[in-house]
This record gives structure tokens, C-alpha cells and sequence, in this order.
């Protein structure tokens, strides 16, 4: 520094965050590495880089989001329930922080990390510790600005908190076990051992050496290991989901502990019906919105996605819930619906809106989310014609007979917008035809309703 002229020390920030972003985006995003190697070669910790990731614009690879995928987990899971799980070291310290272990052993049995687990928990606190009463501030380049933070006592010591509970609580649920490489192993896994360090192998050894499933929210590292030494493979939210089917998990540990993975990014999570209403009655605004991050992602099967928030709305707005939240989750979930889709959104717009319960105020609500989002009606208009034409619905069809013939159609036809609607009826008699200018029900009701319910308390929103 020259004369107090601190924008060499900047400059020098700013190229080293640019080059540890370039350094991971080439090892896990393009390369597919698995976190665990990744932060070794980035002289990170690998819960410090899955923290990381999420910043770069991607989630966490935990599983494929495929059905083909989930199932895979799904049957692992059942497999081995009873007969024993190894947990790597991010999925250790990601079951502690969500407190699962309780879940995770009345399912599997028994529950094994490897030494080297601990020892890297162990590694962070000393690091940790060793900074106190020393006082620092660290300056960061992240999102186009330089960020500063004052590294104090008091933070270092809830670091150090955090650190002991999450230590504690893989001691207290976990068998802890020193792992060796076997004998036989190939000329190249030992070299690559000696590298990289041995204890990044253990989990993958550890559980073929035990005939336990491998644990692992990495898909990646689950995939190197299935090839190396042919374990089985599953992740968090697969077993919770088994847990689910028998009966184990209430539907409150179902929200707490979902919406604790999607904060943390880890996708593909998978949101059935069950698991959206479980997160609608438990979970907060922030907390369903975490989840509704996975709704019609960049690569979404749109079918799936657009149903099952179809039969989600016709769901939540066909029993009695606060108005407020369930506008609000309705706005929620079809903004992440189609936040993706600046081409087609029409198309998906218009099959929820012709699969809505009739019944209800949710084309209402449908309605006014088109119109606070300032969005063409013309485009609708064509994707309900083109619907209306191919679906033949009945006055009051139901929502699965919607969902039904739309899979059929969408298997069949080319993307409507892509063909520019060219299928569309000019004036389809189907009373559940999209009229822009026709007056839609968004909740509030008429003045002869207001006049009947006039000494009412009750709270309309528009």
C-alpha cells in the first residue's frame, strides 16, 4: 500500500474470490467433482464450500430428479432399513445442524462415520479457537461489491458453540471408526489416495467394508462410490420420504426438516402433494418459499410440476384456511412455477387455471396474480382455447381428469407455443373459457353477499 492508496489490496481481493469462483465452477458445477475432493483441491473444508456453492447459482447435486432417481433412493432406503447406514462428513454435519439422527437410527439401526469425520470437525475448532482474542476483519468480493467482516470474540465463540453440538451430536448417534484401505485395491484409487488423502475415500470404503448403505447428500461422491466399490447409495430426503410411507415421520418433522434442506440448497428435492400440504400447514412463509425454489427449476419436468401445484391449489382452496396465507402461498407457488418459462408460461398459466376447482375463488386468485404481474391476457387466452379444444372438458370436470388428458396431450402434440397455438378453437363453447374482460371472483365478495354478512367481522382480501 503507497500513500494509503488501498486499491492494490482490493484488486488483489477481488482476483483471488474471482479465481476460487472460476476454480469451482470448473471442478463441481462443469466437472461434476464431488464436494468432498473439490474443497481438498481448493484447500477449503467441504461444509465450508457446500455453503459456497449456493452463491455461484446452482444447488447442491444431491439427487437427479428423475422418478427413475427418486425410486432408486427410495428402494436403497428400504433395503438396508435395519441394517446400517455410513454417513459422510457433510451429511454428518447436515443431520446434526437439522437434527435427524434420531430419525435416521430408529430407521437404519445402527449409524458409522469414519474417524477422519471427526478429526475434520475437530481441525475447524482448533482453527477456530486458535483466532481468539486476536480481532480481525476479513474483506470478500462477492455479487460485484467488496463485502467486510469484522471477525470478533463473540462470533468466534457461537462458531465454536456450534461447532461442539455438532460434534456431539455425531458422537452421540454414530459409531466412530478408523478405516483402512484394503489390501486390493486398484494401482490407481491407492495413487489417487495419496494425493487427494486417504480419509476422503473412507465413507465409500467404510461402507463396504460394514455391508451398509452409503449416505451421502453428494450425488456425485455417491456415484464415484457405487463405481469403486459398488455400495448402494441414498440421501436424506429419500429416507425421509420411506419414513414417511410407514408412518414414522408427522407431518410437522416432514416440513421442519424439508424446508431445512431446501435452505441449504440440496436438489433435486422432491415435492409431492403430501409434502406441499405438510409445508402449507407447518412451515412458514419463508420456509415454503425455500421449498417452492425447487418448483419449475431450470430442467423441471414442467408436466409434473404444473400438476402436482394444480392439485395442490385445488387442495388448499377447497377446505377452510386464512385467506391471507392462502393467496399468499398461491402467489408463492405459481410465481416459481413459471418464473423460468419466459416463452410458455402461457401454456402452463392456463392448465392450472383450466384444472382449477370451479367451485372456489382460485381462478380468482389465478386472475389477479396475471394481473398484478402486469401479463398479457392474449397469450392465455390462446393456451385455454388450445386446452379447450383437446381436453373436451365437462361443466365440472375434475381436476385429476384435467391432469389426465393433459399428460396424454402434452405426450402427443408439440409445445402449443412453439406451434404458435396454431390448435386453438376460434370460439370454444366450454364455459371454462379464459375472458379477459369478464369480472373474475378473487375472493371478495359481491355487495349483495356483504349486504347478507353485514354484521360479520369477516376479512376479505381482493
Amino acid at each position: 500500500m503507497v500513500d494509503g492508496d488501498v486499491q492494490p489490496i482490493l484488486d488483489m481481493v477481488k482476483e483471488h474470490a474471482e479465481g476460487r469462483r472460476e476454480a469451482a465452477e470448473q471442478l463441481y458445477i462443469k466437472g461434476h467433482i464431488p464436494l468432498s475432493f473439490a474443497a481438498r483441491s481448493l484447500g477449503s473444508d467441504v461444509t465450508s464450500l457446500a455453503q459456497y456453492i449456493p452463491s455461484l447459482g446452482v444447488d447442491i447435486a444431491t439427487s437427479g430428479g428423475t422418478l427413475a432417481d427418486r425410486d432408486q433412493g427410495l428402494t436403497a432406503a428400504m433395503d438396508y432399513r435395519g441394517s446400517g447406514a455410513v454417513l459422510d462428513t457433510y451429511t454428518a454435519v447436515v443431520a446434526a445442524e437439522i437434527e435427524v439422527f434420531e430419525i435416521l437410527r430408529s430407521w437404519f439401526g445402527t449409524l458409522r462415520v469414519a474417524r477422519s469425520t471427526v478429526d475434520e470437525i475437530d481441525v475447524i475448532i482448533a482453527r477456530a479457537s486458535a483466532d481468539l482474542g486476536r480481532g480481525s476483519i476479513s474483506v470478500g468480493f462477492s455479487d460485484g461489491q467488496y463485502v467486510k467482516q469484522e471477525v470478533t470474540d463473540e462470533f468466534l465463540q457461537q462458531q465454536l458453540k456450534v461447532l461442539d453440538t455438532i460434534k456431539e451430536r455425531i458422537e452421540d448417534h454414530c459409531e466412530i471408526l478408523t478405516v483402512a484401505l484394503p489390501d486390493d485395491v486398484s494401482d490407481e484409487v491407492a495413487d489417487f489416495g495419496r494425493k487427494m488423502g486417504n480419509h476422503i475415500l473412507d465413507p465409500m470404503f467404510l461402507a463396504a467394508s460394514q455391508g451398509d448403505v452409503l449416505l451421502s447428500e453428494d450425488l456425485y461422491y455417491r456415484q464415484i462410490a457405487a463405481s469403486l466399490t459398488k455400495v448402494d447409495g441414498t440421501w436424506l430426503q429419500a429416507v425421509l420420504l420411506a419414513a414417511r410411507g410407514v408412518g414414522l415421520l408427522t407431518r410437522s418433522d416432514q416440513s421442519r426438516f424439508f424446508v431445512a434442506l431446501a435452505k441449504r440448497r440440496h436438489g433435486n428435492l422432491w415435492l409431492d402433494l403430501p409434502s406441499l400440504d405438510a409445508l402449507f400447514e407447518e412451515s412458514t412463509a419463508e420456509g415454503f418459499a425455500s421449498a417452492c425454489h425447487f418448483v419449475g427449476a431450470l430442467g423441471a419436468d414442467m408436466r409434473a410440476h404444473a400438476l402436482v401445484t394444480l392439485h395442490f391449489l385445488n387442495a388448499i382452496w377447497g377446505r377452510k384456511n386464512p385467506a391471507l396465507k392462502r393467496e399468499a402461498r398461491t402467489t408463492c407457488i405459481i410465481t416459481a412455477l413459471l418464473r423460468n418459462r419466459p416463452q410458455d408460461w402461457a401454456f402452463w398459466f392456463a392448465l392450472v387455471w383450466l384444472g382449477a376447482d370451479e367451485q372456489t375463488d382460485l381462478r380468482g386468485c389465478l386472475f389477479a396474480w396475471l394481473r398484478g404481474h402486469f401479463l398479457a391476457t392474449e397469450p392465455v387466452e390462446k393456451a385455454v382455447r388450445w386446452w379447450s379444444t383437446f381436453l373436451q372438458r365437462d361443466r365440472q370436470p375434475k381436476a385429476q381428469d384435467v391432469c389426465t388428458r393433459a399428460m396424454m396431450i402434452y405426450n402427443e402434440q408439440l409445445t402449443p407455443y412453439r406451434a404458435g397455438f396454431r390448435h386453438s378453437a376460434s370460439n370454444p363453447t366450454s364455459p371454462s373459457r379464459f375472458d379477459a374482460t369478464r369480472k373474475h371472483r378473487t375472493g371478495r365478495p359481491s355487495k349483495s353477499r356483504v349486504s347478507r354478512k353485514r354484521r360479520k367481522s369477516a376479512r376479505y382480501v381482493g
